[in-house]
């Protein structure tokens, strides 16, 4: 008796309701970082380090500024001078160093006020300045400044040590005296205030655009 042949098995059937509703999300594929993406954190971290170093140098070495007391002396009595410097100096940048003389006498004044620098480091003295003040008919309670704008001449090696400045006063029909010798230090890294404009320029410029800078370093954000 013949063998009956088995009827082929019908492929299954997915049925599924009318207003069923199908999500499809797309992956897209992983695209590496370009170079930028790479090296932006670096760029960040470099950029605040740098602020923060040049932060700190400017307050330190800078922005600090000394007003000791008046200087007087008895052989000069009509005379009262007051200095404002700088704490610290560098080698290869300018300075300025201000000299108000006020007349603490009861009588007319007229003299010659000179800032005389020491002899080491090199004091340059700008073109467009003087250290010598003119004091023509001052009267009682009377008051000039002289504003000393110099320069150290930048050495072939680095900075260290001491600018030294002396006050000398003389008034006419009256005495001539040498006040108290001044001491500024002199910072180790010449050129510091240069540095400072060079780097703090393009930071405060960088603080202007910074919103552009953000979308740029920060697209997600």
């Amino acid at each position: 008796m013949a063998k009956r042949a088995a009827s082929p098995v019908p492929a299954a059937t997915l049925t599924l309701p009318p207003d069923t509703v199908f999500k499809v999300q797309v992956v897209p594929p992983d695209k590496p970082p370009d170079a930028w993406e790479r090296w932006r954190p670096y760029v960040v971290w470099a950029f605040r380090a740098i602020l923060v170093i040049s932060g700190l140098m400017w307050f330190f070495w800078l922005q600090p500024v000394e007003y000791p007391a008046p200087l007087t002396d008895p052989g000069l009595p009509e005379l009262s001078i007051t200095l404002t410097y700088p704490q610290y100096v560098s080698i290869g940048d300018e300075g300025t160093i201000d000299l108000s003389v006020t007349n603490v006498s009861t009588r007319t004044i007229s003299g010659t006020l000179v800032l005389a620098f020491g002899d080491a480091p090199p004091v340059r003295v700008r073109d467009d300045s003087a250290n010598v003040l003119k004091v023509e008919n001052l009267p009682p309670g009377g008051k000039q400044t002289l504003s000393v704008h110099y320069s150290l001449a930048l050495a072939p090696t680095l900075g260290g040590g001491y600018l030294e400045f002396t006050p000398r006063a003389s008034i006419d029909g009256g005495g001539s005296v040498d006040y108290a010798t001044q001491r500024v230090d002199v910072t180790f890294v010449p050129l510091v205030r240069t540095m400072l404009v060079i780097v703090l320029g393009p930071a405060g410029l960088a603080g202007l655009f910074w919103d552009q800078i953000k979308k740029r370093l920060f697209p997600s954000q």
